[in-house]
This record gives structure tokens, sequence and C-alpha cells, in this order.
């Protein structure tokens, strides 16, 4: 297909083609040469003007094409979810797409031709100003995280992506950002924190309860382990305070024993922690004797085999403890009590009050085998002394018995003598001095006799008054 042009050039090459005939020889000669140059020209110029149509037709292609791409792109740059901005290498916008503008709650018009400083929270401006300095060297800033602003919105936290768009000479054109909402994020991450804080928390308090169980276990093994050994009441009472105001780092524990007839509490025993910072010396209470009347609710609970715990002020010496009363008691009485002293701003905890339970029921355990122990060797001391006095007293017995009966035996072998005397007397008189011989014999005899059977009849009176001399002894 020929251009309008040449058409109408073809059209006047053949007029003249007609015109030739009308002419001289000679010009016919010289026109047929011309015209059939002008041919040729026509036909080159026909087969560019070809070319030059294909060209076009390929240039028309590749124009609707980039059209189409780039619509595409700027399609892809407006509906974006993120925000999009291209600058100038001083940050002035150039570009910005819908979702920065929804971001920042202005218009896209408004975001035109403005500094990107402006939208940057003040405190964060002098780190833009470097950061920017940094992308003459940089191509590529990433995840730079940032405080951005608006009239229209209260500072939020971003996050930025920086990429430098540069020329053949290696010179910033433009900037293009990519901005990210990342307030969720930072409330994730703070939430994260949050519970990784907490969750370490519990971690060392967990390990801290597991470390003082522990040590409150080989405590209470110790304890047990000294006071199980001893047999001796006040051993026993030292070794539990001592132990206790140590393992528990207190002030000060004392310990009493009670006397329910009398309604008092004595204080036996106390152990002050010395070598605790902050402790000050004060009156020691050792022997003090306690009505307890005095505390009607206190010894009340204590009777009743419960503890408790509370905050003593003291105005006189603006001093302050924190103080666990705990019973010692087993399974048939209150034996007495524990009192502990803190700091106030350290209040027990229940396992802390848990061992010192722990702690008074073996107190109570061992004070109990130590009475047994004690009232059993009295009992074999009172055995051993009135085996004593049994043997002293069937020996003074039966010297006693004894006595008359040698008497007796003695009376009669001489009654024997004298009669057989008196039978071989030669005369009256020496019969009857022989005579009243063996009645002095017998008088002797009748006498001792009595004496014997008055004995025997007296000796359960005197098995009696044996018993209740050994029992007022003992």
């Amino acid at each position: 297909m020929l251009s309008p042009q040449l058409q109408a050039v073809y059209q006047r090459v053949s007029i003249l083609q007609q015109r030739t005939n009308d002419l001289p020889e000679s010009q016919q000669t010289l026109l047929a040469e011309a015209l059939e140059e002008l041919q040729a020209v026509l036909e080159e110029l026909q087969a560019a003007e070809a070319e030059l149509r294909q060209q076009n037709e390929v240039l028309i292609n590749t124009r609707q094409a980039v059209e189409s791409e780039r619509q595409r792109y700027r399609e892809l740059f407006e509906l974006a979810p993120d925000g999009y901005l291209v600058t100038d290498a001083n940050g002035r916008i150039q570009e910005a797409n819908t979702a920065i503008a929804t971001l920042l709650n202005v218009s896209q018009a408004f975001l035109v031709d403005k500094p990107l400083l402006v939208f940057i929270d003040q405190p964060d401006r002098s780190l833009f100003h470097r950061k920017l300095d940094q992308l003459q060297q940089l191509d590529k800033l990433q995840d730079w995280q940032i405080r951005l602003r608006s009239p229209q919105r209260s500072p939020f936290d971003a996050a930025l992506t920086v990429t430098v768009v540069r020329n053949t000479a290696n010179q910033t054109m433009s900037l293009r950002w990519l901005l990210r909402d990342i307030t969720e994020r930072k409330q994730i991450e703070r939430l994260l924190e949050n519970l990784n804080a907490e969750l370490e928390r519990q971690v060392q308090e967990r390990t801290a309860d597991l470390r003082q169980a522990l040590d409150f276990e080989a405590g209470l093994k110790r304890i047990t382990d000294k006071v199980r050994d001893s047999l001796d009441e006040s051993q026993i009472l030292q070794t539990v305070v001592q132990e206790l105001a140590i393992v528990l780092g207190l002030i000060c524990c004392d310990t009493a024993l009670y006397d329910l007839a009398l309604a008092t509490s004595m204080i036996r025993y106390e152990f002050t922690n010395r070598g605790l910072e902050g402790v000050a010396s004060s009156p020691s209470a050792l022997g003090q004797i306690v009505a307890m009347e005095t505390l009607p609710e206190a010894y009340r609970q204590l009777l009743q085999g419960e503890y408790f715990q509370f905050c003593e002020l003291n105005q006189n010496s603006a001093r302050s403890v924190t103080i666990l009363a705990c019973p010692i008691v087993d399974d048939q009485d209150v034996l007495g009590d524990l009192w502990l002293f803190k700091p106030p701003h350290d209040g027990f905890s229940e396992s802390e009050i848990r061992l010192v339970q722990q702690v008074a029921n073996q107190c109570a355990i061992a004070i109990r085998q130590a009475r047994l122990y004690e009232a059993s060797h009295v009992q074999i001391q009172q055995m051993k002394k009135l085996d004593q006095l049994k043997d002293s007293f069937l020996s003074t017995t039966s010297h006693e018995l004894r006595s008359p009966v040698a008497n007796m035996r003695m009376a009669i072998r001489m009654v024997k003598i004298a009669l057989a005397q008196e039978r071989n007397a030669p005369d009256e008189v020496t019969k009857l001095e022989k005579r009243q011989t063996v009645d002095r014999y017998l008088t002797i005899l009748d006498t001792e006799c009595d004496r014997e059977i008055n004995l025997i009849n007296n000796l359960p009176a005197i098995l009696i008054l044996k018993h209740l001399y050994c029992s007022q002894s003992v």
C-alpha cells in the first residue's frame, strides 16, 4: 500500500509519459531517460516507505506494550498494600501511592513536593538526616525503623526500605521508599518482651524457690538428725533456735516451755544472729516467765495448735519487726512455742512457715522422747534405791528374827544342862539352886518366844511402813 504522496508522483509520471509523444524526438529521448531514473527513485522510495511503515508498526506496538507495562506498574504502585514514595536525592516527595496517603491520613496531592522530613517525628529527625547522608554511599537501606507522624495522625512506628536510583555517572537521581506501619508488630514485640521478662522472672522465682526448698530440706534434715540423736531437752531446744535463726536469716529466735497448771510460759533458750547486718543488740529475755493471761488471744491460738504472724511496732525505739509464733505440739498436748523475729519488710513465706512447723513437730517428738528417757532413768534410780532398801530391810528383819531364836536355843540348852545337873545334885540345896536356874532359863525362853511371835505378827505392818518410807524417799 502506497502513501498518497507516492501515488500522486506515480500519476504525474504516468501523465508525463503520455505527453512524451507530443514532444520532439530529441526531447523524447531525454525525457524517457529522466522518467526511467525517476521510476527507479520511486521504486526505492516505495521500498523505503514500506520499511518505514513496518518500523513504525513495530514502534507503535512497542510503545503500546511499554504504555501497557507502565500502566500496569502504575496500578501496582497505586494499589500496593504498603506505602511507596519516590523522592529526589534530598528527600523531597515526587510521587506517592494511595497506601502512604492512607497511612499518613492525608491526600496524595498533599504529599507531592513535600519534604519527607516533615513527616518524621521530631526526636527521629536527626537520625533521618544521618541516614539520608549514608545513602550517598549505599545502594539500599533495609528495615530502618523510625517514627512517622502527620498533622492528622499521632506518631507511630514504621519500617523503611530505601533503594537508590543512580545515573550512568553514579549520581543519585531519585530515592524509592517502601514504608510499612509496624505498630502492631511493635506491640507484639513489646508483648513478647513482657512475656519473656515475666517468664524469666517466674523461672528465676521458681529457681529461687527450688533452691530455697533444697536449703530448707537440708536444714530440716540437719536439725532432725541433731535433735533425734540427743536425749537432752536443753540441747534440743538450743539446737532448734540456733539452726532456725541461721537457716531463715532471722534477727532472733527463742523458745519457751509451758506450765499449763500455772498458765505460764518460761523462755528457756534464745539465739540472736549477730552476724546479720543491721541487727542491733537488745536485752535478753532468757529465763523470763510470761503469764498467759497477759496475751490471752495469742496464747489461745497457740494452745489450740495454731501459728500466727504479725508486725510489732516499737514506738519507743522506732523499730519494728515481723514475728512468727508457732506452737510446739504433739498428739498429747502443747509443750511450748517458738518465736521468730525478722525485719518488718521481710514477712514469713508459706515455705518458711511450713519449715518452722516441721521443725516444731520434730522438736516436740524429741522433747517427748527426752522426757520419757528422763522418766525411765528416774524410775531406774528408784528401782535401784528400792532394791537397796529391800536388801537392808531383809537383812534387818533376818537379824531381828534370828536373835530371839538364838536366845531361845541357848535357853533350851541351858535348861537341859541345869536339869541334868539337878538330877545329879548330891543334896537338896544344890537341887533347889538348879531348879531356880531352870526356872530362870524357862522365863527367858518364854520371853524370847513372845518376842518372836510379836515380830512375826508385826511383819505385815512393818512391810507397809517400809513401802511408805520408800515411796516418800523416792
